[in-house]
């Protein structure tokens, strides 16, 4: 095939998110805005990868209800095929609710992602075969740790995975070294470690730990200040792009795994990869949107010369 593909292993979900005008008061409502759209980290990533020219087939769990045949139609539409998805009869689409603060940065969300629970190493069994056909994989961690599990022992490509939360990145114990890339935010990465990542030594102390369990490339997400990459030999801190204002920090995290995996295809270094990350991410930051629509090979390659 011309075009790579790129198999998705995670969460499809119905987004609500709402920002709150004021400082936010607990206990009581708060003036704000309220946007409903299609997300879950997998599928967000699978929409960025569309974006940048990819075909991507999303490997999940769908209900049968009005909410996950929207995600379906809604996907298709830019590109993400769901022909090797699960279907879970009787189970609810997974809901995600996130509440911004009014500096548009996460204060609280709460997820209904039950049905990510129903995926069976059985049902992921009869998918393998097409997974090691692709170019990558990429997962999250919503989905059961055995068969996170049975995706790092028998998938044949390289993988990717982002570790979502501190929690969820416990189904990673033991399997962390069977990952290609690994992108964790600070928090995640310590709890992983156990070394607290509070300067730069710290932070190449967190990678190594990685690379001595096998993993070739790690980026650390630090927010506002950017992530430290490193791919054993070369380490640094790569800064966010300065002219994007932050609007909405959701999502900027699923952009930055779609670009660095755009590198990696195109044979960039840990350093391109980085750079690339950081462009879709302050990109995506600068949206109301979780994916931002404008996102593009030919935005980020102008970007990444800057």
């Amino acid at each position: 095939m011309d075009k790579k593909t790129i198999a998705i292993i995670g969460a499809v979900n119905i987004d609500i998110l709402g920002t709150s005008e004021v400082q936010p008061v607990l206990h009581d409502s708060n003036p704000g805005n309220v946007n409903i759209s299609f997300g879950g980290v997998g599928r967000n990533i699978a929409e960025n990868l569309c974006h940048l020219g990819f075909a991507t087939e999303m490997i999940t769990t769908l209900a049968e209800d009005d909410f996950s045949r929207q995600i379906v139609e809604a996907g298709q539409k830019i590109g993400i095929g769901f022909s090797h998805s699960m279907i879970v009869p009787g189970a609810s689409c997974s809901t995600y609710i996130s509440v911004n603060s009014d500096n548009k940065d996460m204060l609280v969300a709460i997820n209904d992602m039950k049905i990510c629970d129903r995926m069976t190493i059985d049902f992921i069994r009869t998918q393998i075969d097409f997974i090691n056909s692709c170019d990558i994989a990429v997962c999250d961690t919503n989905m059961p740790a055995n068969v996170l599990r049975y995706l790092a022992e028998n998938c044949t490509i390289p993988l990717a995975v982002d570790p979502v939360s501190m929690i969820k990145a416990l189904k990673l114990q033991n399997i962390i070294g069977r990952f290609t890339i690994i992108k964790p935010n600070v928090f995640e990465s310590e709890f992983m470690t156990g070394i607290k990542a509070e300067n730069d030594l710290a932070l190449k102390q967190n990678a190594d730990f990685y690379h001595s369990l096998g993993v070739k490339y790690v980026f650390i997400s630090l927010a506002e200040k950017g992530c430290f990459f490193s791919d054993g030999e070369k380490c640094g801190i790569m800064p966010i792009c300065s002219q994007y204002q932050l609007v909405n920090a959701s999502g900027c995290g699923d952009a930055f795994v779609a670009a660095v995996v755009w590198q990696y295809l195109k044979g960039g270094t840990v350093e391109q990869m980085a750079k690339a990350g950081v462009c879709a991410a302050s990109v995506c930051g600068n949206s109301k949107d979780t994916v931002c629509p404008d996102i593009n090979e030919e935005l980020l390659c102008k970007l990444m010369k800057n």
